[in-house]
């Protein structure tokens, strides 16, 4: 079909369905959107309590437990563990489809009803202040983040350890205050490094190592504001610094962040991509107008899928891995195929639509918390 202008049914604003957009609807059964790219990101977004915790009391003995839900939300919750357990069967909550009554008025009504794990996480092990994470061991308020051991005060961390005040982190060790680094060892408040050691305060510097307050820099080692030094005027002049101060930190940090200044900056964040718009995009092809993703072909319109590989998703935000054919879904990883409209369902879920909460099931329509089931409605 030829591309589509459309007004927002929400915002009111034009957008366009392209060409291809309509092949894609059309594979997945379902018609084009009435809403715009912008709206819906919003809307499934509203969903998503990235990194709050409330003390809300759980149903089975009315303690106060740390949730990812709001004390007033109108939900029911059990503890993470009881939650997984064979002491509770979600099937018990289900009810007959009233042709009375709206589709989405019943599916709130069962989303009222049924409990709801006090927060989102898959194999947490001693990581009690953790959420919407998956795979951590020994961490401590770290969230939005997978396969993370050691750790404390991370967000969108990624296959890292022993790392501390750090934001979007992949694959890093010994590592504090960073933003966007990838595969760095005992790197401190830098920005946008990748394979770089013992590095601080720097930005956009790849391969380099012992290097403090650079910008731009390539497979270098011992500089300081991009001024080259020998390892032994190096290591004197790295020691007049007082590192261990933190006023002196914070007016080095002034001092460093004006020196960036005078660097060009990239048009996007990303590398080894083909045909992608967006930014932090990593090892794609086909992705637009996407934003934090990696290992993705052929995707549109998502956001925050960390964990590869993904294909074949329209409206798809947080997680991926291993991942086909996501529309308007948010959170779902591991093996996840076929879901539309759906929330929190993860784990070799297959052909889901309207599901909150299912894990290892296949054949759901408008089901919420269930786990293992097959052909429920």
């Amino acid at each position: 079909m030829r591309a589509e202008n459309k007004q927002c049914q929400n915002c009111k604003q034009q957008f366009m369905v392209e060409s291809d957009d309509f092949d894609f609807y059309k594979k997945m059964k379902v018609p084009p959107p009435t809403w715009c790219p912008m709206c819906r990101t919003r809307r499934r977004m509203s969903w998503r309590n990235e990194w709050q915790l409330f003390r809300k009391k759980e149903e089975v003995d009315g303690k106060e437990i740390f949730s990812v839900y709001h004390p007033d939300a109108n939900v029911k919750i059990y503890t993470v563990d009881y939650w997984n357990s064979d002491a509770w069967d979600p099937m018990q909550y289900g009810k007959e489809y009233d042709w009375g009554k709206p589709f989405i008025t019943q599916v709130a009504e069962l989303l009222r009803t049924v409990p709801l794990p006090a927060r989102a996480g898959i194999d947490l092990v001693n990581s009690e202040y953790c959420m919407n994470a998956g795979w951590l061991k020994n961490c401590y308020m770290v969230f939005n983040a997978s396969y993370v051991e050691d750790s404390a005060y991370l967000i969108s961390a990624t296959r890292s350890k022993d790392s501390f005040d750090c934001d979007m982190v992949e694959k890093c060790e010994l590592c504090y205050g960073n933003i966007n680094c990838r595969r760095c060892y005992k790197t401190l408040f830098s920005v946008d490094c990748e394979d770089c050691q013992e590095v601080t305060f720097s930005k956009d510097c790849i391969g380099c190592s012992s290097c403090f307050g650079c910008a731009n820099l390539r497979n270098k080692q011992f500089h300081v504001f991009n001024t080259p030094y020998s390892k032994e005027e190096y290591a004197k002049k790295i020691m007049k610094f007082s590192l261990d101060s933190f006023r002196v930190t914070e007016e080095l940090r002034e001092k460093i962040f004006s020196f960036w200044l005078q660097f060009p900056n990239r048009f996007m964040k990303g590398r080894h991509n083909t045909n992608v718009t967006g930014e932090y995009i990593y090892n794609s092809k086909n992705a637009k107008h996407c934003y934090r993703v990696k290992e993705c072909e052929n995707v549109k319109y998502c956001q925050i899928l960390t964990v590869g590989p993904t294909n074949d998703c329209y409206d798809y935000t947080i997680v991926g891995g291993n991942v086909e054919l996501m529309y308007e879904t948010a959170v779902s990883i591991d093996g996840a195929h076929n879901l539309k409209f759906c929330w929190y369902s993860f784990s070799d879920v297959r052909n889901l639509e309207y599901c909150i909460y299912c894990k290892n099931s296949s054949d759901l329509f408008g089901c919420v918390g269930l786990r293992n089931k097959q052909y429920c409605i």
